[in-house]
C-alpha cells in the first residue's frame, strides 16, 4: 500500500489482469460446435422432407408404370375381342376350310386344311388336334416354334 495517497482511495486500484482465466481457444471450439448442432437441427426436418418426397415421386412412377401396362393389357383384350367376335363369326361358316390346290401335273390334288387359331390356343395344343409335331406345324407356316400366335391368325395344318 502507498502510505501518500494523492487521490481519494487511490491505495485501492483495480489490478491490470483479469482474476478469472478465459481459455479463448476452448469458447471458440464451443461456438463452433453450437453452430453446427443448430444447423443439423434445422437440416433434420429438411432432409426428412425431401426423403419422403423421392419415396413418393417413385411410387408415382411405379404407380405410372402399372397403369400404362394395364392400358396396353386392356387394349390387347379389346383388340382381341374385337378380332374373336370377328374370327367367331367367319367360325361359325367354316372352322375348317379345305381348298383344293392342283399340283402341276395335274393328277395329284393336293388337299391343303388351314385351322383360325382361337383364344387360349397354342402351337402345341393345334398340333396335338392334327397329329403334328411343333416343328412340322412351324414348318408349314414359316414359323419359329418359339413365336407367338395370335386369336384369328390362320395356319396350315396339312
Amino acid at each position: 500500500m502507498n502510505q501518500n495517497p494523492q487521490e481519494p482511495f487511490k491505495h485501492y486500484e483495480r489490478p491490470h489482469n483479469s482474476r478469472t482465466m478465459v481459455n479463448k481457444s476452448g469458447s471458440k471450439y464451443w461456438l463452433i460446435l453450437m453452430v453446427l448442432i443448430v444447423i443439423i437441427i434445422a437440416l433434420v426436418p429438411v432432409v426428412h422432407h425431401l426423403a419422403a418426397n423421392s419415396e413418393t415421386s417413385n411410387r408415382v412412377i411405379e404407380l405410372q408404370k402399372a397403369t400404362k401396362k394395364r392400358k396396353r393389357v386392356t387394349e390387347k383384350k379389346t383388340s382381341t375381342a374385337q378380332i374373336s367376335t370377328k374370327v367367331k363369326d367367319k367360325v361359325k361358316k367354316k372352322t375348317l376350310s379345305k381348298p383344293k390346290v392342283q399340283a402341276k401335273d395335274k393328277q395329284t390334288e393336293i388337299k391343303v386344311k388351314y385351322y383360325i387359331v382361337q383364344s387360349g390356343d397354342s402351337l402345341t395344343s393345334i398340333a396335338d388336334k392334327f397329329n403334328l409335331t411343333v416343328n412340322n406345324l412351324a414348318q408349314l407356316n414359316q414359323l419359329n416354334p418359339d413365336d407367338q400366335i395370335n386369336a384369328g391368325q390362320k395356319l396350315r395344318v396339312k
